[in-house]
């Protein structure tokens, strides 16, 4: 064999296996394994929405609780500004459960829809949102350690101050 023959293409695909496709592309095994993830992609949605639900509520709370002065003495120095802004902490960490929820219910959405019909642009939605849910977590993340980078260095930055005793 020569150095040259490595790059030729294969004479025949007779070892390859053989591929099922519906008219659509779609084949059984996919519209199968999507109808088994379905229930577990609701089920986190459902939860999703639940844990937001209970942020934005813990979030009123402590703005009405913390409004009233309720804090102040935890926070010196912030009087009733300080459950508020607690509370507004929890409610923007209702929205990192929020919109992943929203996309994963739409994803659930169509996969059943994706049941009923079998067709590929139904198919095409679902990995769409698929898709999207993925990339909104990724930034997520992305977000989450760009917070704890910042913050540990402030933390840094506090310990090089204090021990310096400035």
């Amino acid at each position: 064999m020569s150095d040259l023959d490595q790059f030729a293409p294969p004479a025949s695909n007779l070892d390859a296996p053989p591929v099922r496709k519906s008219m659509s592309g779609i084949t059984p095994e996919m519209i199968e394994s999507l109808r088994k993830t379905r229930p577990w992609v609701l089920f986190i949605s459902i939860i999703g929405f639940i844990f937001a639900g209970f942020l934005l509520i813990m979030a009123l709370i402590v703005m009405a609780v913390g409004g009233i002065g309720g804090f102040t003495s935890e926070l010196p120095g912030l009087g009733a500004f300080g459950g508020i802004l607690i509370g507004l902490v929890y409610a923007v960490a209702a929205l990192f459960y929020i919109f992943p929820s929203l996309f994963l219910f739409r994803y659930a959405a169509a996969i059943r829809r994706l049941l009923n019909t079998g067709s590929a642009s139904d198919m095409e939605e679902a990995l769409s949102y698929q898709k999207s849910f993925w990339r909104l977590v990724g930034i997520m993340v992305l977000v989450v350690f760009a917070l704890y980078a910042l913050l540990l260095g402030l933390m840094f930055l506090g310990a090089v101050i204090g021990a310096a005793g400035l």
